[in-house]
C-alpha cells in the first residue's frame, strides 16, 4: 500500500492510537488522517518499528503522495 486515507470523524481517537501503529507495523508507507470536523489533514511517512519517523499536518494548500509527487491534492476538497 502506497497511500492509505482515513476519514475520521467520530473514530479519531481509535485511527490515531489503534490503526496507525498496526498501519506502521505492516508498512504502509503513508497514512493521512482527515480530520473533517477539526479542519485538518495530518500525513505519516516512513514506518518504522510501529511508527511513522515523519508528520506533517496541513489545514489548506495542497498535499502531494510521496510515491506521486506530481499529483497535487486540495485540502479543502479533502475536508468538504
Amino acid at each position: 500500500v502506497q497511500v492509505l486515507i482515513e476519514i475520521c470523524d467520530t473514530s479519531y481517537k481509535k485511527d490515531r492510537e489503534e490503526k496507525l501503529p498496526l498501519y506502521a507495523s505492516r508498512g504502509v508507507a503513508e497514512v493521512w488522517l482527515v480530520h473533517v470536523d477539526k479542519r485538518f489533514v495530518e500525513v505519516f511517512r516512513n514506518p518504522q518499528e510501529g511508527s511513522y519517523a515523519q508528520y506533517t499536518r496541513h489545514s489548506d494548500g495542497t498535499v502531494s503522495p510521496a510515491a506521486f509527487p506530481n499529483v497535487q491534492i486540495d485540502v479543502a476538497q479533502l475536508l468538504r
